[in-house]
This record gives structure tokens, sequence and C-alpha cells, in this order.
């Protein structure tokens, strides 16, 4: 259950690139030390950059469902960042 103060930083943002589909932020709540990274973009994009297990087998023809109506897809994605992961090294990342 959520707490009734949930806060979330953004500790660095990677705005939305063309040529990559896709962009991401790195965040961390309130009072933790790991960092989440979340990144959203173009569906196959997403997908690629995840580990196989944690894609829905039915993602492609899931996806081409929603594309066949006209559908725009956007995916998301998550992960927890190592716990040694520092705020300095989050904004040298290029």
């Amino acid at each position: 259950e959520l707490s009734s103060v949930y806060e979330i930083g953004i500790v660095r943002q990677f705005p939305f690139s063309s040529a990559l589909q896709r962009m991401s932020v790195v965040a961390r709540r309130l009072g933790e030390k790991r960092m989440e990274a979340y990144l959203k973009g173009a569906p196959e994009v997403v997908a690629s950059l995840c580990k196989k297990e944690s894609v829905p087998e039915d993602f492609a023809e899931v996806l081409e469902g929603y594309t066949k109506k006209g559908f725009r897809v956007i995916a998301l994605a998550h992960r927890r960042l190592e716990s040694k992961l520092t705020w300095h090294r989050v904004q040298n990342i290029n």
C-alpha cells in the first residue's frame, strides 16, 4: 500500500530522441537510496532493451492488433538500478 506521502524526484532526464525512438528518466523515491529507470518509446525498441523473459509472449501479436486498428502505441519499461550507482555517476552518463 502506498503511504499518504509518495514523492519521486527526477535525478536525470534523457529527452526523446527520434533516432533512438525513446526517452527515459532516472528517478528516486524520497527516503530511498536506490534509483529507478523508466523508459518509454517505440514498442519494438523498448522490447529489444528488456530482458526477454520480461516481455509477454504475445507482445508482437498484441502490438500488431493495435497498429492494424490504427492506434498509436507506446511501450513502457522500468528497472531498479544498482545501489552503488550515485547521483554523480548518473549525471555523467551519456
